[in-house]
């Protein structure tokens, strides 16, 4: 920038002179925009909910749950496991239906 002020002052302007001065003024307009831009604030708009409304899931059915247990029960009683096993599997479902205390 000074190079072009005494350039002007010497009135010895020439075309890189010329040039420094448009490259002053690209700079000098990009700051003013980004000023500008800075300045101007995004704010958000704010909107009123809307109510959703969503199916509520069925209600559960404890009894078809230990009737399920019953079955699945039966079908590994039936399949030939060792004893060892089935004792195990039959605890296991009986500690499933013990209520809780």
């Amino acid at each position: 920038m000074k190079r072009v002020v005494s350039d002007m002052q010497s009135k010895n302007i020439k075309q890189e002179t010329i040039q420094r001065q448009q490259k002053i003024l690209s700079r000098m307009l990009d700051a003013s925009r980004s000023i500008r831009q800075r300045d101007y604030d995004n704010q958000r708009v704010a909107k009123a909910g809307k109510d959703v409304f969503g199916k509520s899931p069925a209600e559960l059915n404890l009894t078809n749950a230990n009737s399920q247990q019953e079955q699945q029960l039966l079908k590994l009683i039936r399949q030939n496991f060792p004893p060892e096993y089935q004792k195990i599997i039959l605890r296991y479902y009986q500690l499933l239906n013990k209520s809780p205390d």
